[in-house]
């Protein structure tokens, strides 16, 4: 069976991705502020066995981005959630390049 379209697009990023550090931010997102990508660099660099991470998101109004509609607050990462159907926001979760390598 083909796989869609997207996830192939998805494994395409991937494999042409530089960095250590991959992350998936679509054309019609963007980060709360300058410091994002920087804060997540630090966040690996302080804990070198982090394998990836995420934070919260703020949704906003597609035509007035200072426009909140909905906010998804973070919580503790609990390894069984995934198992259970849970992933975290996209333009949040930020993954160690090794771990799209095993």
């Amino acid at each position: 069976m083909k796989r869609p379209w997207y996830l192939e697009t998805i494994d395409k990023g991937i494999d042409n991705a530089t960095g250590d550090i991959i992350g998936f931010l679509n054309s019609d997102d963007l980060y709360y502020n300058k410091d994002v990508l920087a804060n997540v660099v630090k966040k690996f660099k302080q804990n070198p066995l982090l394998e990836a991470c995420y934070a919260d998101l703020i949704y906003v109004n597609r035509f007035d981005v200072s426009q909140i509609i909905r906010y998804w607050k973070s919580n503790q990462f609990v390894s069984d959630d995934f198992s259970k159907g849970w992933s975290p926001p996209h333009p949040t979760f930020f993954v160690s390049r090794n771990i799209y390598k095993n």
